[in-house]
């Protein structure tokens, strides 16, 4: 799919309205990793990970935190599997440049 470039200035002017920190929570989100396990892993809350994916959510104009994951995903061309993945891949994620994240270290395909 081509973006035109109206899409893409929209996009970006979306992108630059999240913070570091909630594109931290947001990359984990999209992994499928749960408020407990991102608080675990950043050093911060529940509650704060919780309100930072609700911050998103508004900005996006998401209804939830999977359509916020999954526009989220999106303006940064990240792929997201639609069935959930158990196991030892299940945290992890194609981006559009031919790579899988498993929490956090990159591998080539």
């Amino acid at each position: 799919m081509v973006t035109k470039p109206a899409d893409q200035t929209a996009a970006m002017a979306q992108l630059e309205m999240i913070t570091d920190r909630q594109r931290a929570v947001l990359d984990l989100v999209v992994q499928h990793w749960t408020s407990k396990e991102i608080a675990r892993e950043l050093g911060i809350s529940p509650n704060t990970v919780d309100q930072r994916i609700n911050a998103v959510r508004t900005k996006l104009g998401a209804r939830d935190r999977a359509e916020t994951a999954r526009l989220y995903a999106e303006l940064n061309g990240i792929f997201i599997a639609s069935v959930a993945i158990r196991g030892p891949f299940r945290n992890c994620f194609r981006s559009s440049h031919s790579s899988i994240s498993c929490r956090g270290e990159w591998k080539s395909c």
